[in-house]
């Protein structure tokens, strides 16, 4: 199993990039660990009706992710720095369990992720229709 996810905190650049062709070519080129590559990710956002969370400057998220099979819980927030995130058996149930709280669905977003790990860095390759290509570090 890998340490890469384990930890409290995230600090992390995140890129628009124009041609994501030449960045990958250049990321291969150093010959990093591939975690996931083209996972398809599917986010629910939610909150509750009066905007708790956001007003709190925290975010809830379910996440599904194919073909890995990974789903998960993950919170940030309020502070910049701060990010947990659980492994989840049932996508559907904690949908449905957050319903049942009362929070509401306020974002769905839809991307292809690739993932690889070069030393201490987590390096994703994002694409999200309509807004583009993105790197996180």
């Amino acid at each position: 199993m890998t340490t890469h996810f384990l930890g409290k905190y995230e600090i992390e650049l995140k890129f628009k990039i124009k041609d994501i062709s030449e960045f990958r070519d250049t990321l291969l080129s150093l010959h990093p660990e591939a975690f996931v590559f083209e996972n398809s990710e599917y986010d629910i956002y939610y909150d509750d009706p009066l905007a708790s969370l956001h007003k709190r400057n925290m975010s809830m998220v379910l996440r599904s992710m194919s073909p890995s099979g990974i789903k998960l819980w993950i919170v940030k927030g309020p502070e910049e720095r701060h990010c947990e995130a659980v492994n989840i058996e049932s996508f559907e149930k904690v949908d449905s369990m957050l319903h049942t709280l009362g929070y509401i669905s306020i974002h769905h977003v839809n991307k292809t992720r690739s993932i690889y790990f070069l030393d201490q860095f987590h390096i994703t390759l994002d694409y999200i229709a309509m807004l583009g290509h993105y790197v996180e570090i």
